[in-house]
């Protein structure tokens, strides 16, 4: 899952191949597929044909430059993301560019005299890295306990609280008060740098696509049919609602527990716990006119019963971006 330059507060986009129908398994980057190579004879001798369309995300990209990848011959894809070249069957290797987004580039193909080739690109933003805001882990037992609990980031860790430079040891009351560091706190607070990538799946990008006035209905409803309570709910929609004014609506995709473990943060702990629910929103604003292609993404439910872990956090880009 990957992305490009935004000024923010943590999320990137990092790369990993896929072929368009394919399930993603981690992330998505830029690709290309040769569609067909075909003998055409109303292509000139020494001369070949091609031609395809650039798209990212099932939508067609205005305005990328294809050309060879020496710059001595570029050309523009249409409002249909239709380019088309004609090439000398000594060059061997074409890009597909367009600045907020990886570049393809073909290589060491054979370009045949009186041929045509089709050549479609996929293009995935660039990575970007964004600071994760505000994980914050609620603990909750049905008899006072003692755990030792870390957190460990997949990049870096910036900040936390009560601090600690690798672990926390936390009293958990029944009551639902903590005790860590000799402070009765709500809640354990980090922070980090991370990159990471909106996940997709059949070259759509999973998630929901949400009006500015529906965010907190919608982040009502999501959170807590996931399982967080309503002091949670309130918490995190509290924190994030007020930063998601200023695009007309966003895209919003969700990273929970196995994936908030293997992308986000690792949970290392030496108590077990009998319900854990992590989740991850990764929130980028876009423009009131764009359309983008996603698989809707529907949570699951989890149950909480004994001792039981939450986190939540997120990461927002501060730019429209144009998938």
């Amino acid at each position: 899952m990957k992305f490009i330059s935004f000024l923010l507060i943590l999320f990137s986009f990092p790369a990993c191949y896929c072929l368009a129908g394919e399930k993603e398994s981690i992330t998505i980057t830029s690709y290309h597929k040769v569609i067909s190579d075909k003998a055409d004879n109303t292509v000139g001798e020494g001369r070949c044909k091609v031609f395809g369309f650039v798209h990212s995300i099932n939508v067609p990209m205005n305005k990328v430059k294809v050309g060879l990848s020496d710059h001595s011959l570029v050309t523009k894809t249409d409002s249909t993301g239709y380019y088309e070249l004609i090439l000398s069957e000594s060059d061997s290797s074409i890009y597909a560019f367009k600045s907020g987004f990886d570049e393809d580039v073909v290589e060491s193909h054979d370009f045949k005299s009186k041929h045509s080739v089709q050549i479609d690109f996929y293009l995935a933003k660039n990575r970007q890295n964004m600071q994760m805001k505000k994980p914050v882990i609620y603990l909750y037992a049905d008899k006072d306990t003692e755990c030792q609990l870390s957190i460990t980031p997949h990049n870096s860790m910036s900040f936390t609280y009560p601090e600690t430079k690798d672990s926390w040891i936390v009293k958990i009351h029944k009551d639902g008060s903590l005790i860590a560091k000799n402070k009765e706190v709500p809640y354990l607070f980090w922070e980090g740098n991370q990159d990471l990538q909106l996940n997709s799946e059949n070259d759509k990008i999973i998630g929901n696509v949400v009006s500015k006035g529906d965010v907190v209905t919608f982040f009502e409803d999501e959170l807590t049919n996931f399982g967080l309570s309503r002091t949670e709910v309130t918490d995190f929609i509290t924190f994030w609602a007020p930063q998601m004014t200023t695009a007309e609506k966003y895209l919003i995709q969700f990273k929970t527990n196995e994936e908030y473990e293997n992308e986000i943060a690792r949970l290392s702990c030496d108590c077990i716990f009998d319900a854990e629910l992590r989740i991850f929103a990764l929130i980028q604003p876009l423009k009131s006119d764009e359309k983008v292609g996603v698989t809707k993404q529907h949570l699951k439910k989890n149950e909480r019963i004994g001792l039981t872990l939450v986190e939540w956090g997120g990461a927002i880009s501060n730019d429209q971006k144009t998938f």
